[in-house]
């Protein structure tokens, strides 16, 4: 019996209302309703839960319980998980902007931290007490002027907060360079891989140098390398070892243990494969086109601004993007080729906000195209592309949806691209041109395209007969 349907047996028993008289008012037949009742069926849409809700005369906390049931019983518990996540990714992940935390030593851990030597090793117990000497091992480490660049190799789980978040708080004050080697899950049909990418996400948020390597396994059952010791962090001339629950650690000074696991770390890092992470500048931004591309066509685009390129032509790019002539010839081509395999193929699907294109019609700009490589366009183009628009997505080529801002409030810092490819292109805000974050993982990619589904289905976007009803409006509105 699946979540769902235990959960609406229960709602039916409550109501006091007959099968047969559900039956009657959402027109779903007996049959059906007792294989939903007992768990062997699933209603087909979350449209057809409502009915039965409005039908049982559920309140509104009812109503949204039983959809969620609903969700996690079709999607099941990890996906649906994720979904959140990457609702969260869209929305700017703000948990992880922390506020800047006093420089205020705790003066009896930096006592003891200060005594280890060659013959002996400090330890912590409790997760505050943990958390709190780790913090204060970052400080130690950067030196008396605290200016010194800290470099932290770690072997961690990103889900594990109490050593992440002092990471991520002491990034604020500090100069951290950091190495993480993550465990992805080998299991296809039930991994969690979209949320450890989630955590490492939070990384490029803070203002630090940062890579990840990643290799596979069976997350529930792995046992990593270290054997006993599942967390570890080289910091400066300092071993720091941690349980999986992070509630005691041992930090180790000595010379021949130092050397021990710096040769494990390295043995580790050269089975992983890297997270490549693009610190972009303008060339490696004009670049970043083709490297999506060699990855996998990208036939899903989710973020805050339209993709323009499908209605933006030759003349128009040549007049816009400040390039080198045979870098602009490249970009060109490579764009024309994708455009008649996407437009072949019918298959490539956009999700913005209404607020992303209101902006270019007001101020002609994309965002993540800085205007050093990139023109703002003039009125009378932003109104030649808006219609161009409206006149494909008429068409049944492309899909283009707006996101409903009561639904998903998605924010300019985040744009996600997806290929069937297996290739996921995280792109976040970092300076005048941001990064990106380019992974080839199959689970990934199947996670976002679930998402899309998901929202769809619950009404996070608008259909694209709606969504050309707004363009067209705008079109009358900015004509004005």
């Amino acid at each position: 019996m699946s979540l769902f349907s235990e959960n609406l047996k229960e709602y039916v028993q409550k109501s006091h209302i007959s099968v047969s008289k559900l039956s009657s008012e959402t027109e779903i037949s007996r049959t059906l309703f007792h294989k939903y009742l007992s768990g062997s069926r699933m209603p087909k849409s979350s449209q057809e839960v409502r009915r039965i809700g409005h039908a049982m005369m559920l309140l509104p906390k009812q109503q949204n319980s039983l959809l969620e049931y609903y969700a996690r019983s079709m999607y099941g518990e990890k996906n649906y998980e994720s979904f959140g996540k990457i609702k969260h990714i869209l929305e700017g992940m703000y948990d992880f902007r922390l506020e800047r935390r006093g420089g205020i030593l705790d003066m009896d851990i930096v006592k003891k931290l200060s005594l280890i030597n060659g013959e002996e090793a400090a330890s912590f117990y409790g997760r505050l007490q943990v958390e709190d000497a780790l913090a204060q091992l970052l400080w130690l480490a950067a030196g008396k002027n605290r200016k010194e660049c800290v470099k932290i190799r770690m072997v961690i789980q990103p889900d594990q907060d109490n050593i992440i978040n002092p990471i991520l708080r002491m990034s604020s004050h500090l100069d951290l360079d950091l190495e993480h080697i993550v465990c992805l899950d080998c299991n296809k049909n039930d991994n969690d891989n979209i949320g450890l990418l989630f955590s490492t996400l939070a990384f490029e948020f803070a203002s630090t140098a940062y890579q990840s390597y990643f290799y596979y396994d069976n997350i529930v059952y792995h046992v990593n390398q270290m054997s006993l010791l599942p967390n570890m962090l080289l910091v400066g001339e300092y071993v720091f070892l941690c349980s999986s629950e992070a509630d005691e650690c041992l930090i180790l000074h000595q010379k021949t243990e130092i050397e021990f696991f710096q040769k494990k770390y390295e043995k580790m890092k050269s089975c992983t494969q890297k997270l490549g992470i693009i610190n972009q500048n303008a060339k490696e931004l004009a670049e970043l086109m083709s490297l999506v591309m060699e990855n996998g066509t990208v036939d899903l685009q989710i973020g805050y601004f339209p993709c323009l390129a499908t209605v933006i032509d030759e003349k128009m790019m040549q007049r816009h993007l400040k390039l080198q002539p045979a870098t602009l010839g490249k970009a060109l081509q490579m764009m024309e080729e994708t455009l008649l395999q996407l437009k072949d193929k019918k298959q490539f699907c956009n999700y913005f906000s209404e607020a992303g294109l209101r902006k270019f019609m007001e101020e002609g700009t994309i965002y993540g195209y800085p205007p050093d490589i990139f023109l703002p366009f003039s009125p009378q183009e932003r109104m030649a592309v808006l219609k161009r628009l409206v006149r494909l997505l008429k068409t049944g080529v492309f899909s283009y949806r707006m996101a409903r801002k009561s639904k998903l409030c998605m924010e300019d810092a985040v744009v996600i691209y997806a290929s069937r490819g297996g290739s996921v292109n995280f792109w976040c805000q970092s300076g005048p041109y941001g990064k990106a974050i380019m992974v080839k993982e199959t689970s990934i990619e199947e996670n976002i395209h679930r998402f899309i589904e998901y929202a769809v289905e619950n009404g996070w976007f608008y259909s694209q007969e709606e969504t050309i009803g707004i363009m067209e409006l705008m079109i009358k509105e900015y004509s004005v």
